[in-house]
């Protein structure tokens, strides 16, 4: 089954050849929808699964310079080693196909966990045609699928207006992580051999070794495809570390501090822990709430502190120099004030300021008269 937004202005061409088969046709693009057959060591399995291999072959064929990507359930891992699996490794190596999703790196390394173990058996194929225009690719792991298999996500670029949609891109990139490094700093090599460092100590080379001896072309792809990955990674995240100094020198409130900036990181992390548990996790819930609150206080006592000692200085000054007293005076007159006062707790102060007021005085008057009373008496 196909879900497809209706907004396409050519509407997609849906058919349906069989039952483990079906095709998407937009301008200039085939998507091929598959379901093939799992492997239950049966001759019959491996004779039909063939035949539909050698449909899509015919598919990818007749679809000539057009861009064609395979998606779907091909119950057929590409770093196993066996008659069924090397099928679909034939097939991708005498198309000239490439399997998009091992290009990417992936945080989740299966597609389909059971009780016999985890195997890569969703994959994202497609021609050299269709690998030029690929942005990214995901393997998505949510609660929300109740699918015992994780999903697959595909972002490329569309035929249309293909060389404006790259250029943004690019553009929003160039912007995010600012203007080129300059190697020649020693702060930026620093920040770079730190994110590095962090990057690719998890990468693990000795897979390489375990690898079969007809999966090691496979393997050594991953590898070099992880390790480049990290190197782009490590050199964004060396720009973006960069633009973070350079801001560390515009004039900031008078009243942060490196404690604010250490509570506000962790309330942060916090917050990205909860968004990571799809917002499920009660207790990164409470974490996150008791860090933002705690936050919230020590910025309220800061500025409170920061409001007493400026008040001080304004007392200095009006002593020292009161033409520069009343020209701060004038300026900050011209900032807008907020009255964070609650109105009720206003409303009572000044009924019991009036009200204590008014006892007074009527205990004062009652007092005044016994006393006239004490002289007329003795009078």
């Amino acid at each position: 089954m196909w879900l497809i937004k209706n907004n396409f202005k050519n509407k997609p061409k849906v058919k349906f050849i069989k039952d483990r088969l079906s095709i998407v046709e937009l301008p200039n693009t085939v998507i091929i929808g598959v379901y093939m057959r799992f492997n239950d060591q049966k001759f019959e399995t491996v004779v039909e699964q063939s035949h539909d291999l050698n449909e899509m072959v015919e598919i990818v064929k007749n679809a000539g310079d057009k861009r064609v990507m395979i998606v779907g359930d091909y119950n057929m891992d590409l770093h196993r080693n066996n008659k069924f699996d090397n099928l679909l490794v034939k097939f991708i190596e005498e198309n000239d196909l490439t399997a998009l999703d091992l290009l990417y790196t992936q945080p989740i390394k299966y597609t389909f966990q059971s009780g016999n173990g985890e195997s890569w058996i969703d994959h994202i194929v497609g021609n050299v045609s269709m690998a030029e225009d690929i942005i990214n690719v995901n393997v998505l792991s949510k609660s929300s699928n109740t699918s015992d298999h994780l999903a697959l996500e595909v972002e490329f670029y569309s035929n249309e207006n293909r060389l404006s949609q790259i250029n943004n891109k690019k553009e929003s990139i160039e912007s995010k992580v600012g203007q080129k490094l300059d190697w020649g700093k020693k702060s930026t090599s620093n920040e770079y051999e730190k994110h590095l460092n962090s990057l690719l100590e998890p990468l693990d080379p000795s897979t390489l070794l375990s690898a079969k001896e007809t999966n090691v072309v496979a393997a050594t792809n991953e590898f070099i495809n992880e390790l480049q990955s990290r190197l782009r990674k490590a050199v964004e995240m060396t720009k973006i570390s960069c633009e973070r100094n350079k801001s560390k020198h515009v004039k900031k409130k008078s009243w942060w501090d490196s404690e604010l900036g250490y509570i506000k990181e962790q309330v942060c992390h916090a917050y990205v822990n909860y968004r990571n548990s799809d917002f499920l996790s009660q207790d990164l819930k409470n974490n996150y709430k008791s860090l933002r609150t705690y936050f919230r206080y020590k910025q309220r006592d800061k500025k409170r502190k920061n409001l007493k000692g400026y008040q001080r200085k304004l007392e200095i000054l009006r002593r020292q120099n009161k033409s520069k007293f009343w020209k701060d005076m004038k300026r900050n007159r011209k900032k807008p004030v907020e009255v964070n006062i609650k109105t009720d707790e206003l409303k009572n102060s000044f009924e019991e300021l009036f009200n204590k007021k008014l006892v007074k005085n009527s205990q004062n008057e009652k007092l005044i008269e016994e006393m006239r009373c004490v002289r007329c008496s003795r009078a």
